[in-house]
């Protein structure tokens, strides 16, 4: 909420229109809900193999239930066994849990708790040889780093483009499809002049940085690794149009 809180600030600042307001929700899926119910303008958004896990967010009202509507509370508790929050912050799904997020699950694998992580293919690179300055991530390699490819081999780092469990497309800044064009092109153009102003990588003390979260903290309403933003066409907007087949097929299964 802080970022969100300079965001705005910033916006202001230049004058830039319309004006941004922030909403805090608990998790990306309560962001959408918002969304849809025109409470919020715009939002930026395994348990039977594994015996110990941390999944922020799997016990949230909105994931505890199977198919037949019955609650798996306790069948599926021991996927927030190595989160690292505490009291009403363990297992949550924000930046309170210190394993949220493609960072957070890179943390818990070089902290020892876990196994494997899955993260994009920046993230190993965005956290090691000296790129994040937290005491956790110091002295990393990403020579220290493997990915697991679908065929049950293993490859370097680098080699990510041959070596994936699946392709997705970047994340996406979203709003209510039911609004006006005119509407949705006010916010594209706010978000292309404020990168404009606050889309540097390397701020001062001065500056305010759209693209970087200050520590402890990560991804903050941005991903850190963002270069820039892209107006995605019109006519892909549509999520089933913006996610590959691929990816739709494997979040239905």
């Amino acid at each position: 909420m802080v970022k969100c809180t300079h965001m705005r600030a910033a916006l202001n600042a230049q004058l830039l229109q319309p004006k941004m307001t922030c909403k805090r929700a608990r998790n990306s899926y309560e962001c959408t809900r918002m969304i849809a119910a025109n409470e919020a303008d715009v939002a930026v958004m395994e348990a039977e193999y594994f015996s110990k896990s941390c999944a922020p967010g799997i016990l949230s009202p909105e994931f505890r239930y199977n198919f037949y509507g019955e609650t798996d509370y306790w069948e599926y508790s021991h996927l927030c066994d190595l989160c690292h929050g505490t009291g009403p912050d363990y297992c949550v799904r924000n930046h309170m849990e210190d394993y949220f997020g493609h960072t957070g699950a890179f943390r818990c694998l070089v902290e020892g708790g876990g196994h494997v992580a899955f993260v994009k293919h920046t993230t190993v690179y965005e956290n090691c040889d000296g790129k994040r300055k937290e005491w956790w991530a110091r002295n990393q390699l990403t020579s220290d780093y493997e990915l697991l490819c679908r065929d049950g081999t293993r490859a370097p780092v680098r080699q990510y483009k041959r070596c994936h469990l699946g392709k997705v497309k970047s994340n996406a800044v979203m709003t209510n499809p039911s609004f006006s064009k005119e509407r949705i092109n006010s916010y594209i153009n706010l978000l292309k002049y404020a990168q404009q102003y606050y889309g540097q990588k390397v701020p001062d003390e001065f500056s305010f940085s759209m693209f970087i979260s200050e520590p402890p903290y990560a991804d903050l309403i941005f991903q850190d690794a963002t270069q820039q933003l892209v107006v995605v066409p019109e006519e892909e907007r549509d999520y089933t149009r913006y996610l590959d087949k691929e990816f739709l097929k494997a979040y239905t299964m």
